[in-house]
């Protein structure tokens, strides 16, 4: 796959994480705080 605005550049999204999967409130689901 090209990269974006460089057709002549191959690349592959490289998934990144920070946050320890027991402090993360944004990408993990369901919230549990959540009060629907």
């Amino acid at each position: 796959e090209a990269a974006p605005g460089r057709p002549e550049t191959a690349w592959r999204p490289i998934p990144v994480h920070t946050v320890p999967v027991t402090e993360d409130k944004l990408l993990r689901f369901p919230m549990r705080s959540c009060p629907r």
